[in-house]
């Protein structure tokens, strides 16, 4: 990508070139393959392009739809809601599994009446359960917070622990500004198509319809069904 800036009181222009690696990331919604032709390998090898660097330090990015997914989760509160106290209402459980949300439950209560600064750890269990107790937290227990730890690792620990209104206010802006930073980091180079698509910029190109394309697949989505629909929203896109 190279930007173009006019100096002013002259009809010279000042080129700024930039390289992006981009490698996708593991996303809701988008295809988890790579594809290339073998050709194309061969091409970049005889440039001498760093595959290493490509794969380690690639910027990923998203299209429209998947952001959307990401910015649901991340910067969306979740709060109690008639669905969640729905979800406690018609709980379909068998005895041993009653007998665990109870004991989760009297867990619960203890740490919330006796504004315990211990940390109770959710012992494991199916997604079911799990989502009932999550529910539980939101619905009955606001005092309490749900934490987990080693979110990165492929066996998660999740703990509750109780927080003072305080607290659980400071809680609840580092976890909001951390959502926030997660989010942005997965859009990555989304963001700079976002603003390239707001600064209406000329865009210029030679033999532009592939790379129009690629761009189009790669931060939109799929191909409309008519070429007259992919036109019209590329120069939507790009009217200049």
């Amino acid at each position: 990508m190279c930007i173009f800036i006019q100096e002013k009181n002259s009809n010279r222009y000042i080129a700024f070139p930039y390289n992006f690696w981009l490698y996708p990331d593991h996303n809701p919604g988008m295809k988890d393959l790579i594809s290339c032709e073998i050709s194309a390998l061969n091409f970049l090898k005889e440039h001498k392009m760093d595959f290493n660097k490509w794969i380690y330090q690639g910027i990923p990015y998203v299209n429209d739809s998947v952001e959307k997914v990401l910015y649901k989760k991340y910067c969306t509160p979740q709060t109690g809601n008639n669905t969640d106290k729905e979800i406690l209402s018609n709980m379909n459980l068998d005895s041993d599994d009653s007998k665990f949300i109870q004991t989760i439950r009297d867990q619960f209560k203890k740490l919330a009446l006796e504004k315990l600064t211990d940390e109770y750890e959710i012992p494991k269990c199916n997604a079911y359960l799990r989502k009932i107790i999550y529910t539980i937290i939101d619905v009955e227990f606001p005092e309490l917070v749900l934490i987990q730890k080693d979110e990165n690792s492929k066996k998660p620990v999740n703990v509750v622990k109780y927080l003072s209104v305080e607290g659980k206010k400071s809680y609840e802006e580092a976890k909001q500004e951390s959502n926030l930073k997660k989010f942005l980091q997965k859009c990555g180079f989304r963001r700079v198509f976002n603003e390239l698509v707001k600064s209406k910029a000329i865009i210029v190109g030679h033999n532009l319809i592939a790379d129009i394309m690629f761009t189009y697949y790669s931060f939109v989505g799929e191909f409309p069904a008519e070429f007259e629909d992919f036109k019209k929203q590329i120069n939507e896109l790009f009217p200049r």
